[in-house]
């Protein structure tokens, strides 16, 4: 009596889709595990914050102790945090918690702020770095610090 198995075919064929539904399992489960330790993208009008960073315009000066920001972009700048360098070290602080004035919005767009902040007598110079509020993939609004896109503002 001859035993019978399934042919070479159908076998090659169940193997593939049993390859196939592990690898899109393993895709899943690290992308959910990626979303929970990342916090998910986030996006500012429908484009990856990360991507609407490099469209951010804003002008600035400080004369006589008092910072003027202006945003011609069209891009809203929810903060700015400044990196305070002064003999050889720095630090980093939010503008809301150097001055009350900070529209609680942000800076829209074509919007302006102006308002005294004053620095210690040995810090030269102060890198303004844009701070983007973006929402998530769960429709939580988040903060996204703009790195790349700093300016640096000498202080005399």
């Amino acid at each position: 009596m001859r035993k019978k198995g399934i042919s070479q075919v159908i076998s090659s064929v169940l193997l593939i889709a049993l390859v196939i539904t592990m690898a899109a399992t393993i895709m899943i489960w690290s992308k959910g595990i990626t979303e929970r330790i990342t916090g998910g993208s986030i996006t500012l009008q429908g484009k990856n914050i990360a991507l609407t960073c490099s469209d951010i315009v804003f002008d600035f000066s400080y004369t006589e102790g008092k910072l003027y920001l202006t945003n011609p972009g069209n891009i809203p700048i929810y903060g700015i945090k400044l990196r305070i360098y002064s003999d050889g070290n720095f630090e980093t602080q939010d503008i809301k918690d150097l001055t009350p004035n900070w529209p609680e919005d942000g800076l829209k767009e074509g919007g302006a702020f102006s308002d005294s902040i004053t620095f210690d007598a040995d810090v030269n110079k102060v890198v303004l770095i844009p701070v983007l509020m973006g929402k998530t993939n769960s429709g939580e609004e988040r903060e996204y610090v703009c790195e790349r896109e700093s300016y640096t503002l000498l202080i005399n």
